[in-house]
């Protein structure tokens, strides 16, 4: 909730009211870490209703109405009306799950999926066909590039807000580089082939949503508990739109690691470790995750192996292709980049009070910090996992010298894991000792 809230007001009130929640988070995240599984949290159905419900209730009230008609997702344009109707929408989502007894109860999430494809249709389609973000403009291009024979880590592409890129990685106004690893754009090339690489980010948040719940059953949560509203509150969220409208690639990354977490949950190894090895190969802080499922002891050091070296050999093709085009876009581009005065960080709020820049090395060195104690000290379950991920993740985002919130946005979903997975083993626990598997106590 701190975070979700975090992201509500980053943009639109002062940043150290971000700022500040997004540390709570972090030591929220933490304390929970480390009362799980010895002393778990105790998350009622009624509890786990009333809270999310709320949070829910705050995000669509302050995003279609209390904002002034304003939201980040457009940039300081209305809010067009088909996306107030779906907030509409969305709230009647909620309230049918204060209905214990209504019929098909997995139609309440199949609901939630198909009010997701919707949103994301009308984004795309009519509200922002063709964003001015970087971004878009760097995956779209770049796939141009891709499909034409051509090296994409060589192409020449729009940068709308060429302040934010180092001068050293412009030319004639153009990124001279693709600053993403292969993997992400070859993810993203489908949706290209079809008109907008948007179309594949769109599927990757619809399949993420789905296995978020799916990982839960798998640990005993019956259909419509009320923890399937934590996937609601995503979708409510202001700034999930926008990472669909602006093309954000943490979408891929939040698919494949909650594809590793309900691989986890269902004890299937390879499919464990296939997940993996996409989040290290989709963006370079992919590999922060690593010690959480580490942790949970089902890796093994041959397995390390094959993730890194997988990784290693789907970049290679394009390395070979141009070493020095290739370390411009995954290296360079990210060295280079300006340091942001305006998004939810440590560093930007010491520049602000004190006008002193903290360097990255910070930022990296508090990261592996923290991925060392949650190799040491993290909980084994699918709760602590996702916990000790997004804890270290936190880290790296909240003193990195440009953690916008996007990177915020993919710790929410690995936190709404958290919850699902922690509400689906005391659901479990509930459950009649001849209750099928996956039939656990009805919530009230």
């Amino acid at each position: 909730m701190a975070l979700s809230f975090a992201l509500i007001f980053a943009g639109h009130l002062d940043n150290v009211l971000s700022i500040s929640l997004v540390l709570v988070t972090l030591m929220l995240t933490c304390a929970a870490r480390s009362t799980t599984p010895t002393h778990p949290v105790q998350l009622r159905p009624e509890l786990l209703r009333i809270l999310l419900s709320a949070l829910i209730a705050a995000e669509l009230l302050w995003f279609c109405w209390l904002s002034g008609g304003v939201t980040r997702c457009s940039f300081g344009h209305p809010v067009p009306w088909p996306i107030q109707w779906m907030g509409g929408f969305l709230a009647i989502a909620t309230i049918i799950y204060w209905w214990p007894q209504a019929p098909r109860p997995n139609g309440r999430f199949i609901l939630v999926l198909s009010l997701h494809v919707l949103l994301g249709v009308v984004i795309i389609k009519f509200i922002n066909p063709k964003p001015l973000i970087d971004v878009w403009f760097l995956q779209q291009e770049a796939s141009a590039v891709l499909a034409q024979g051509e090296n994409p880590y060589d192409g020449r592409y729009t940068i709308p807000i060429q302040e934010l890129v180092g001068p050293q990685l412009l030319e004639d106004g153009k990124a001279t580089s693709f600053p993403y690893p292969p993997l992400s754009l070859l993810t993203v090339f489908p949706g290209y082939l079809i008109g907008d690489v948007r179309w594949s980010l769109l599927l990757a948040q619809l399949c993420a949503m789905a296995l978020l719940v799916l990982a839960g059953r798998r640990l005993g949560l019956p259909a419509g508990h009320p923890a399937e509203l934590a996937v609601l509150a995503l979708l409510a969220q202001p700034f999930g739109l926008t990472m669909m409208e602006l093309a954000w690639t943490e979408s891929l990354l939040a698919l494949a690691v909650i594809g590793a977490g309900w691989a986890l949950a269902s004890g299937k190894h390879g499919l464990l470790v296939v997940a993996l090895l996409a989040t290290v190969s989709l963006k370079q802080y992919g590999i922060l995750v690593l010690p959480a499922f580490y942790r949970a002891g089902k890796l093994s050091g041959k397995d390390l192996a094959v993730i890194l070296g997988g990784s290693a050999l789907i970049a290679l093709p394009f390395l070979l292709w141009d070493p020095r085009a290739f370390w411009r876009g995954i290296v360079d581009f990210h060295v280079y980049s300006m340091f942001r005065t305006d998004t939810a960080t440590v560093p930007t709020l010491v520049h602000q009070l004190t006008g002193v820049t903290l360097p990255p090395a910070v930022g990296f060195g508090l990261a592996a910090a923290m991925g060392g104690w949650v190799l040491y000290r993290g909980a084994t379950d699918l709760a602590g996992v996702m916990l000790g991920a997004a804890a270290t993740l936190l880290v790296f985002f909240a003193f990195n010298k440009s953690g916008a919130n996007n990177y915020y946005w993919l710790a929410l979903v690995l936190l709404a894991q958290a919850v699902i997975a922690t509400a689906a083993v005391e659901s479990a626990a509930l459950a009649p000792p001849n209750a099928p598997e996956g039939r656990a106590q009805p919530p009230n």
